[in-house]
């Protein structure tokens, strides 16, 4: 679809809408602009998700004025915005970088386990139980430095956490847009990407959770 096409399509069915509408449009553009992730498994995004399926074509049609593909994963129940040219990731540091690969890996390895309907989550002491296996540190990382990555990946609605950073049996909820946030499919390349970082080797990652920042 051709700009122009694009402009025609957005303004058409916007200038449909309710004023009510075109408030809640504004505010999760916004949100998606900051976040880059609404999940329907995430209870405080649930309603926003449905909206976001419901005016679709909408959001598809403004966001393509802007150079982003937004798109809605109807089995995941993850909508996910990008950008065409790859613009504005966000720079990871390396044991940033890390400890997403290893969220990806225990998504993959535990989504397997579990039905539909069952949130995916592991332990905080799951987490130092897989940090310390890649043998790239000699004591567990530090709970400051823990609390600031998980509080990265809250923020672009990749991960939740139920408890204190602190407490081995605090629980982080794993939300399906890691799947997006990392476009790797198979364990396998998960796993050696991982052994790469430990080595401190680079391995070329594109991280997508901020798009749009």
């Amino acid at each position: 679809m051709s700009y122009s096409q694009d402009a025609s399509s957005f303004y058409e069915r916007y200038s449909m809408l309710e004023e009510r509408e075109k408030a809640r449009i504004s505010k999760l553009v916004n949100k998606l602009l900051s976040v880059n992730f609404i999940c329907r498994a995430k209870e405080t995004d649930r309603d926003d998700y449905y909206f976001c399926v419901r005016y679709e074509p909408i959001f598809k049609a403004y966001f393509s004025l802007m150079d982003y593909d937004l798109k809605i994963n109807k089995q995941n129940e993850v909508v996910a915005l990008s950008n065409r040219e790859g613009y504005n990731h966000l720079q990871l540091r390396l044991n940033e970088s890390l400890i997403l690969l290893i969220l990806r890996k225990m998504y993959y390895k535990k989504m397997n386990e579990l039905s539909l309907n069952d949130n995916i989550s592991m332990r905080i002491g799951e987490l130092h139980e897989e940090i310390m296996a890649t043998n790239r540190f000699d004591k567990r990382i530090g709970k400051k430095e823990l609390g600031q990555i998980i509080r990265l990946y809250k923020r672009y609605n990749l991960i939740d956490m139920i408890g204190d950073v602190g407490d081995d049996d605090s629980v982080l909820i794993l939300y399906p847009s890691i799947l997006y946030a990392i476009s790797i499919t198979q364990i396998e390349e998960v796993e050696r990407k991982i052994d790469a970082l430990a080595k401190g080797e680079s391995v070329n990652e594109e991280n997508h959770e901020n798009e749009a920042d």
